[in-house]
């Protein structure tokens, strides 16, 4: 690995395309020409100015360390470019990486000496610069936020901007013309027009338009330092110059030092903010259909069990064979007189006649709302959404972890953490309780259509049964003080003794507030709202972990991404039903 500096005139691009025509520069060596082209603007460069970044890595390891050098030494100063050259594999974006604060010095200074053999002596940027402010990066894969248009990445890049403080943000978002000028602005700055492109999604950009598009994110946030790896990759000849001039005249205007790294000599349109939209209106049909289908054959099988039940004749041989020896007894005779059998019989089969019918009824509507709300309901929810939520937001991530998204926001000052995972968990755990009571409701409402199909129960009586079954009193002394003086009435007693009464978390039957705990979390109502929360919190804990788990993962790993998330996730979410299991088998 080298560092070359060289003193020559900038050329003009119609000097450079005659100076590749005079040489038969192919595209290799026209790219050769650009580069020269950064190095030899670094000319106008002061001498005396006081360094931005003073760097020194040394070999440790020659077995293990990509650059051949016993050390890589250099230092930048404001408007100065910095050419680091070397073969595919010799470390240049390692070390760019930990330069511009990819690998964060605490981690990846022991992770370079222990896995590459590189050992980074002198890392010194000028302290008057704030951290925030040293900088960018403009990545070898054309990157940018492909949840936002291009005037949205933009915007992010401005609002995130160091040298911004929280009125001018405040400001900005009052003045929406402003922001649109400072925007079309910097658009314009790289060439690209704000009515005609702004609007566009990263995918609707050409190579040369993208790039442009990365390097209007480094403008905007105007950092000292703006790393280039490998700008030109990809590009065309009459792209590449344009963007070389674009980082000529930066370099020139603005003081901006750039180190180029080669191997060759509407406003915010995030969908971030729709993703409720997304996790809850796009799951409901395939949850109902679901609940649906499993709603309408437990409610079956459940019914078609229940009529077929008879217990008369069981009953009745038992009444038979207990009641016919006290019959004798009181009688005094041998034999019972068949009247006297036919008569037991006759009120016998009237007395179950009335009470089978309704206690099938009611052992139908406690069984359907205990299995739905208390068991399956939660966990059938939880396993679509494994892969309809978990599996989405895991390839959603993992795919900025491939292209390098990920590492944009860090050199925007954005946590890729705070950009991603924290909106989708806070709409996850909004939509999942919403779709599991949603789910449910509509099993239930069909069973209640269903039993009265096999002469078991009615409508109204079943519903009824089902709300007595999930809206349980709960058995604490605060509730049942509440109930017996009317809320805050005093029923003989002072105010404060009232008050303090019906505060009283206690169970009625217990003074351990364990119980109360174990009470409390497994009411019906409460219990199928925490299922439905930690399941899809465990999900979204899985798909955060298995996304960002490889900070190297390529675009051919992000399948594999997604299948780790759901099965896991799905894994995890049985073993923690498990768990729920055994709580609710210490409800008292």
């Amino acid at each position: 690995m080298t560092e070359k500096d060289g003193e020559y005139n900038s050329l003009t691009v119609v000097e450079l395309r005659s100076l590749c025509k005079e040489r038969g520069l192919i595209q290799k060596g026209v790219k050769k020409e650009l580069v020269e082209r950064l190095e030899n603007a670094a000319a106008t460069v002061d001498s005396s100015s006081r360094p931005i970044l003073e760097f020194r890595a040394r070999n440790v390891n020659a077995s293990t360390c990509p650059f051949t050098n016993e050390s890589v030494s250099f230092t930048l100063a404001p408007s100065s470019c910095l050419h680091l050259s070397g073969q595919s594999g010799a470390g240049k974006t390692t070390l760019s990486n930990y330069i511009a604060g990819i690998l964060p010095p605490k981690r990846g200074k022991p992770m370079l000496r222990s896995t590459l053999g590189i050992d980074i002596e002198v890392c010194q940027w000028d302290e008057r610069i704030p951290e925030r402010e040293r900088v960018g990066m403009l990545f070898q894969q054309t990157t940018l936020l492909d949840s936002l248009t291009v005037a949205g990445n933009v915007c992010v890049a401005l609002e995130n901007c160091p040298t911004t403080t929280k009125d001018d943000i405040n400001n900005g978002t009052k003045n929406l013309q402003q922001k649109r000028a400072t925007i079309k602005r910097l658009l314009e700055t790289v060439g690209l027009d704000y009515l005609r492109d702004g609007h566009k999604r990263p995918s609707q950009l050409s190579g040369g338009m993208a790039r442009r598009a990365s390097l209007a994110l480094q403008i905007a946030q105007h950092k000292h330092l703006i790393v280039l790896d490998e700008p030109f990759a990809g590009l065309d000849f009459s792209t590449a110059v344009g963007v070389a001039k674009e980082l000529e005249r930066i370099r020139r205007e603005r003081g901006t030092a750039l180190l180029l790294i080669s191997h060759e000599p509407d406003i915010v349109d995030v969908v971030m903010g729709n993703a409720l939209l997304d996790y809850f209106l796009y799951s409901l049909p395939l949850i109902l259909l679901t609940f649906l289908a499993a709603g309408l054959a437990i409610a079956m099988l459940s019914s078609d069990i229940l009529r077929r039940v008879d217990v008369t004749d069981t009953v009745l041989t038992v009444v038979q064979r207990e009641v016919k020896p006290l019959i004798q007894m009181f009688t005094g005779d041998e034999d019972v007189s068949p009247m006297y059998t036919m008569m037991i019989n006759m009120k016998v089969k009237g007395m179950l006649n009335k009470t089978i019918p309704p206690a099938k009824a009611t052992l139908y509507a406690m069984g359907m709302a205990k299995l739905f709300v208390l068991e399956i309901g939660p966990l059938i929810t939880a396993l679509l959404l494994s892969g309809r939520i978990g599996g989405s937001y895991a390839g959603e991530v993992a795919t900025m972890q491939s292209t390098a998204q990920n590492k944009l926001l860090l050199t925007l000052g954005v946590s890729p953490v705070a950009w991603t995972f924290v909106p989708s968990l806070l709409a996850s755990l909004l939509a999942s309780p919403l779709l599991t009571m949603a789910g449910t409701a509509l099993a239930l409402e069909i069973g209640s259509h269903v039993a009265p199909k096999y002469g078991i129960g009615d409508v109204q009586g079943y519903r009824r049964e089902v709300w007595d079954a999930i809206f349980v009193p709960l058995r604490l002394r605060g509730v049942t003080s509440w109930s017996e003086n009317d809320g805050w009435e005093h029923g003989g007693k002072s105010l404060l003794e009232s008050v303090y009464s019906c505060l009283d978390l206690r169970c009625t039957f217990s003074d351990a507030y364990l119980d109360a705990m174990i009470e409390i979390t497994t009411h019906p109502a409460f219990f199928h709202l925490i299922k439905s929360v930690t399941f899809i919190a465990i999900i979204m804990a899985v798909s955060e972990v298995s996304a960002r788990r490889k900070s190297d993962l390529t675009p051919r790993g992000v399948p594999k991404v997604i299948t780790t998330s759901v099965v896991v996730g799905s894994l995890l979410v049985i073993f923690a039903d498990w768990g729920f299991s055994q709580l609710l088998l210490k409800r008292h």
